[in-house]
């Protein structure tokens, strides 16, 4: 877990530095970088929406929900970066 949020803060500081150091366009690189990001943050979050909607254990299926909110937070940050 800890791996996974290290790289998405990476992520997110890479393309908030392409944004607010490098100005408003974004070349091609830096687009696929954010690309990327909104792949990485979809496919967590439905990959947590199929574990929440199969678990029978309480415990379980409310981090999974969890984590669903947080990968849906993340995909909004990165899309409001364009």
């Amino acid at each position: 877990k800890l791996h996974i949020d290290l790289l998405y803060i990476c992520i997110y500081l890479v393309i908030w530095e392409i944004l607010f150091l490098g100005g408003d366009i974004m070349t091609n690189k830096e687009l696929l970088y954010v690309e990327d990001a909104l792949g990485h943050e979809k496919f967590m979050k439905s990959c947590s929406q199929k574990a929440f909607d199969n678990l029978t254990d309480p415990n379980l299926s409310n981090y999974m929900k969890e984590l669903e909110q947080k990968h849906t937070e993340l995909f909004n940050k990165f899309l409001n970066l364009l």
